[in-house]
């Protein structure tokens, strides 16, 4: 549950563009991926879409967003130079903030 989330989008055909900031998670002890639901268009493909600028995230490695031809985004890490993780909430800091820009195409 987010209490300070805002988002903002443009759709031009079938290509979906989006700007998503999110704050004060209320959990942050499970041990469940993160995941955005509830986009407003299905996405075409299961690939990256966008990339994550963190505040107090508890991860200073890179991170992406991973669709999966579905209306929600899985924030995933980048564990070394060959393999990636889910971002979990249990490994949030104190005040996490984070920034969400990209792009997919949609069915």
């Amino acid at each position: 549950t987010l209490s300070g989330s805002t988002g903002y989008y443009t759709k031009i055909g079938k290509m979906w563009h989006f700007q998503i900031n999110i704050a004060n998670f209320s959990n942050k002890t499970a041990n469940a991926n993160i995941i955005i639901q509830g986009l407003p268009f299905t996405q075409a493909m299961s690939t990256g879409v966008g990339s994550v600028t963190t505040y107090q995230v508890g991860n200073s490695n890179v991170m992406n967003i991973v669709t999966g031809s579905t209306t929600q985004f899985v924030l995933r890490y980048a564990v070394n130079a060959s393999s990636w993780a889910n971002l979990k909430h249990n490994t949030l800091g104190g005040d996490p903030n984070l920034h969400l820009v990209g792009a997919y195409r949609t069915t």
